[in-house]
């Protein structure tokens, strides 16, 4: 009952201020930050319909593991980099050909993550940046992820005749995504500049 009080109907275009959950001509206000968040969402250019750009989110991954565990055992497993360098090694000679055009640590706004940008050998540019946070933390999801693929048609990647970016060019623009990847509105935990909306601020209301 309570979430039925707190839905509202929202214009397609408008981007609430305050905090809650965007649903289909509609908006839910919740504060609480107690439920579940999954989240998927992807960007399409029309200047360039072969790239796509894709963020997921889940709070409370791998929240069934105690704290200790999930520490001790399970973080560095989803480590963007081990997870790689894990795939080299079992492959070996077999690892699929590619050329590596950027990999390591990369921070975006107050998350630590890792990133791998690379261009397979069909000329697809293949580029992810993954984040390893905390279950249950609304200011570091358990999962955050970004993905960007170039010469991309009919929803398959390297289906497309050819990228319509040079490499110079696609690492720009995942560069420039990446900056604006922050939450809508200030959450708690999240330091200044890593949110678009402070609903505290009379100013931005």
């Amino acid at each position: 009952m309570v979430r039925t009080n707190n839905l509202r109907l929202r214009d397609e275009n408008e981007v609430p201020k305050e905090p809650g959950y965007c649903v289909k001509n509609g908006f839910m206000s919740d504060n609480k930050y107690d439920s579940q968040e999954m989240a998927d969402a992807g960007l399409y250019f029309p200047s360039l319909p072969d790239v796509t750009f894709s963020i997921t989110s889940n709070k409370n991954a791998y929240g069934d593991y105690p704290p200790a565990e999930y520490e001790a055992k399970v973080r560095g497993e989803l480590s963007l980099l081990a997870r790689i360098q894990r795939a080299k090694d079992q492959q070996g000679k077999n690892y699929p050909p590619r050329t590596l055009l950027r990999e390591g640590k990369r921070d975006v706004q107050h998350w630590h993550g890792e990133e791998s940008l690379i261009r397979r050998t069909d000329g697809v540019h293949d580029f992810e940046w993954t984040l390893v946070g905390t279950p249950r933390d609304i200011a570091y999801p358990a999962v955050l992820e970004a993905s960007m693929y170039t010469k991309v048609a009919h929803n398959m990647v390297g289906a497309a005749e050819a990228a319509s970016l040079t490499d110079e060019e696609a690492i720009a623009l995942w560069d420039k995504l990446l900056s604006g990847l922050k939450f809508r509105v200030k959450v708690p935990g999240a330091p200044p500049g890593s949110y678009y909306i402070d609903p505290d601020k009379p100013a931005q209301q």
